[in-house]
């Protein structure tokens, strides 16, 4: 193949993750929207704003920056992007989005179960979006080649994930229209100043912070399955940080996660976190002044786990590696769970 038949293919397969990823639609349980389907922020401008730089924040590459730099078979990078755009998905018509995430999208979180259940329900909505938009890419993938053994198994493996965010989704959906968040347990962690960094998001617990596994080979195999997911934020808080973890109460393997964090030594906990934030999640916005002064090496750490994104695989990535990145400050530690 010539160098401009190349290019051609390249930008072709561009276009395919443009339109996988550009659906619109409200992902709310009644159909009542009204208004135009908006960019629904997951980690809220007002708190993207204590954290930017000219208004513009690092994020992680989105899919089709990440083919980018697979085509050049060059390391990723951070992209700086605008506030408007960051941390942005199109899965919510105006009246829900304002209606829903109002109370602290334009003002200081509060740590009461309303306000964490909705960052927990906003994120689940995210993840079930983009792993939506994720499989029909694999399945158009699949369906395009003479040899689709590699995109057959990315669109079965992604298909489960779909069963398990929408059977999340279900019970979210109930707990926000009858107003009762009972069945969603939760531990926060404040900080004594702003984290560098924000992440929001919602995985999978495959393993502790000991190094367990806490999810069996044949569950994760088993598409028939919906596996537990808990939700992790790290936000700011007034003019201090909170990592808040949150999961419903009907399996309590992902408490095993907060359980083993709570463990450590207090001074461990924020690297810890960090490990945890940038192994598993991709949400993540970062002030560009630290992440401009930060080591090479510590760079290229943060660079590593993201580049090598894959929550199962990943797991590992959690355990301490003796690196120290961050030093925030503990304050309390509290939430519904014991």
């Amino acid at each position: 193949m010539d160098y401009s038949s190349s290019k051609l293919h390249a930008q072709d397969e561009i276009d395919l993750l443009r339109k996988s990823y550009s659906s619109e639609y409200c992902m709310h349980p009644e159909n009542t929207c009204s208004g135009q389907i908006v960019r629904a922020h997951v980690i809220s401008k007002y708190m993207l704003k204590k954290i930017s730089v000219n208004s513009q924040v690092y994020c992680p590459p989105n899919s089709q920056q990440y083919y980018r730099f697979n085509l050049r078979d060059e390391p990723i990078d951070l992209q700086l992007r605008g506030i408007n755009q960051a941390t942005t998905f199109t899965g919510f018509c105006q009246k829900h989005d304002t209606e829903l995430f109002s109370s602290f999208e334009n003002s200081t979180l509060e740590l009461k179960d309303e306000h964490i259940f909705l960052l927990a329900y906003r994120a689940a909505n995210s993840a079930l979006f983009g792993q939506t938009s994720k499989t029909e890419y694999y399945d158009i993938k699949r369906k395009q080649l003479r040899n689709p053994r590699k995109y057959q198994y990315l669109y079965e493996y992604s298909k489960s994930g779909i069963l398990d965010l929408a059977t999340l989704k279900k019970s979210m959906d109930i707990m926000l229209i009858n107003s009762d968040y009972s069945s969603l347990n939760y531990k926060y962690i404040v900080f004594k100043s702003i984290p560098e960094f924000f992440v929001c998001g919602v995985t999978l617990p495959f393993m502790d912070f000991s190094g367990k596994d806490l999810l069996g080979q044949n569950e994760i195999n088993n598409d028939s399955i919906a596996l537990p997911s808990i939700s992790f934020s790290l936000l700011p808080y007034g003019n201090k940080g909170v990592a808040i973890f949150s999961w419903l109460s009907d399996d309590n393997r992902p408490s095993k996660i907060v359980k083993t964090l709570l463990r450590l030594r207090r001074q461990q906990i924020p690297n810890a976190i960090l490990r945890y934030a940038f192994s598993l999640y991709d949400t993540i916005a970062i002030n560009p002044i630290w992440w401009n002064n930060l080591h090479p090496i510590y760079k290229q750490l943060v660079l590593h786990k993201l580049g090598d994104f894959n929550p199962e695989l990943n797991q590992g990535s959690i355990i301490d590696d003796g690196w120290k990145i961050v030093d925030w400050q503990i304050e309390e530690i509290g939430g519904n769970f014991p």
